[in-house]
């Protein structure tokens, strides 16, 4: 339950301090005073925008600081899921700086309002007049329907298969494009798949067929070059050949004549002996260099291919075409296998369908057969609060195909006069009789859903009486399970708080503002009786606010 509020330097405060307490907790005061600033402080606790110009003084910034005694509620998985450590007494703080910047803590540390409103909504329940359009939409009342007819856990089963068949279908969508497009780029990919796989990539030493292309282009040139080398080394008249040995044969009279000449001698034979088996190297050479044209061309024609695929395809290396080859032989292959992949979804589409429908019956049928005792619910309570001709009625339309909501269309009919037939709530009720109606709704949720505080703003407008009394017995009863807070400007449901708080606004100061403080015993008759006879009210004011204090 929420266990204090204070507010500093937002709207008309400087600085407030609201502690409510267990059971109804009714909040009054006069018009202007910032009852419902109280809700807009609230509503930065549960994660709504903040706005620079709700500061009171704008060199300072403001502070809403929330606490929270959250130990009844099995809240422990949320906080893990939300990353925060659990605390029994739980401090929420919103600050807003000059600048109009926001920071939110959750027990001291910093959270963004996507988290802060994921807590917030779980601990704190604001009625407002807001919250009454919300009865027109399709998801507050298949919220409400569900909640009411204890569906929830087949409502979560049925959202579950509805969101695995959407995504079927989105991957059947996107199969059928995939082949759709496949198809066209078949033929495409086909042909450049031939081309690659024709050269037989693995079996090609790049490097070497480069050497090898190099050889046949330089054929001639190079046997001319073997051819002369012959000459200068052997064949001519004054080859090197005869000069070494000429050479040679004088080292040897060198050695002779003197035995430091032996070593230059060696060197010489050695030299002689290297240049006859370089020799016989060129002589095998040009022996062997030989052209074999058909070979030859073969070597040429590939490696022009070659080169013409790697142009092509833009890549340097052979490894760079075979990894594309390899890609296209994926492509053709998933083309090839889409027909099949198709046929298998839409079978699995076909019986995960069949279990939809299966859900979805299951949950109409609990929903449609809780309806009814919900429908006298409902009228019940609102000829309790005045609607003595209520009609109200959940019907149930079948849709052409599944919906997030269900088999069927959920709409809430309702009427508040006799001989009116039951239409669309947007049609049906006057403000007031709609404010009724939300809290039929209401009392009927707080005996499903487990929050610490319900707070209502106003939700009395357009009663009075005795319809006021029956509803503020209703808050009562609403207050034994749940910390109730009503801001209300009806002296009947104010006396029929166990708690009353009144707001006022403070002149003492330089700058006006509100404040809020509890009232008890004198003070509480004297602001009833206000409620009832004006500023001045007589005794008969004192009394009455007597006796309804004293009925509560």
């Amino acid at each position: 339950m929420l266990c204090s509020l204070k507010i500093q330097n937002y709207v008309l405060i400087q600085q407030l301090n609201f502690k409510p307490q267990e059971g109804l907790n009714t909040i009054t005061g006069e018009t202007g005073a910032g009852k419902s600033i109280l809700l807009g402080a609230l509503g930065l606790i549960t994660g709504q925008r903040a706005d620079v110009n709700t500061l009171l003084d704008k060199e300072q910034k403001c502070i809403v600081e929330a606490s929270f005694d959250i130990g009844k509620y099995n809240l422990h998985s949320l906080f893990e899921t939300l990353d925060l450590d659990y605390e029994t007494k739980t401090l929420i703080r919103r600050e807003i700086n000059p600048a109009g910047k926001s920071r939110a803590f959750i027990n001291d540390s910093p959270v963004t309002l996507d988290v802060l409103k994921t807590l917030g909504n779980r601990l704190i329940d604001i009625h407002s007049q807001n919250e009454t359009q919300q009865l027109h939409t399709k998801e507050y009342q298949e919220d409400v329907l569900d909640f009411l007819s204890d569906s929830l856990e087949l409502k979560k089963e049925y959202t579950a298969q509805y969101k695995l068949l959407r995504h079927l279908k989105k991957q059947l969508l996107d199969l059928q494009s995939n082949a759709e497009r496949g198809s066209k780029e078949q033929e495409y990919n086909l042909f450049l798949l031939n081309e690659l796989s024709a050269i037989k990539l693995e079996e090609i030493n790049q490097k070497i067929l480069q050497d090898e292309v190099k050889s046949i282009e330089n054929f001639s040139e190079i046997k001319s070059n073997l051819a002369e080398l012959d000459q200068i080394i052997e064949s001519s008249e004054i080859s090197i050949s005869s000069l070494l040995a000429l050479s040679l044969q004088q080292t040897k009279n060198l050695a002779k004549l003197s035995g430091k000449y032996s070593a230059l001698d060696e060197q010489m034979l050695e030299l002689s002996t290297s240049l006859q088996e370089l020799y016989k190297i060129i002589v095998k050479e040009n022996e062997s260099l030989d052209i074999d044209e058909d070979n030859a061309q073969l070597k040429l024609d590939q490696y022009t291919t070659l080169q013409n695929l790697l142009r092509k395809h833009k890549v340097l290396e052979v490894v760079e075409l075979i990894a594309l080859r390899d890609q296209l032989i994926q492509k053709t292959n998933l083309v090839a296998n889409f027909d099949q992949e198709i046929s298998k979804i839409e079978k699995k589409l076909k019986e995960e369908n069949k279990q939809l429908v299966v859900l979805g019956e299951k949950l109409h049928k609990n929903r449609s057969a809780k309806s009814e005792g919900i429908n006298q619910k409902i009228i019940s309570i609102c000829q309790l609060l005045g609607i003595s001709e209520a009609g109200f009625k959940i019907e149930f339309t079948p849709t052409p195909q599944a919906t997030v909501f269900g088999l069927y269309d959920i709409q809430f009919m309702f009427s508040a006069n006799k001989g009116i037939a039951l239409q669309e709530m947007s049609k049906a009720a006057s403000g007031g009789e709609f404010s009724r109606l939300m809290f039929a709704v209401k009392s009927l949720l707080a005996e499903k859903i487990h929050l610490p505080t319900i707070i209502f703003d106003e939700i009395d407008t357009g009663i009075s009486g005795e319809i006021a009394l029956k509803m503020g017995a209703l808050m009562q009863k609403m207050g034994e399970n749940h910390q109730m807070i009503c801001i209300t400007h009806l002296p009947q449901i104010a006396a029929k708080g166990q708690h009353h708080f009144f707001v006022y606004k403070d002149h003492s100061g330089q700058v006006s503002s509100s404040n809020i403080r509890k009232i008890e015993s004198e003070e509480r008759i004297g602001k009833i009786a206000e409620m009832i006879g004006g500023n001045n009210p007589g005794q008969s004011a004192i009394n009455s606010a007597i006796d309804l204090i004293g009925e509560a």
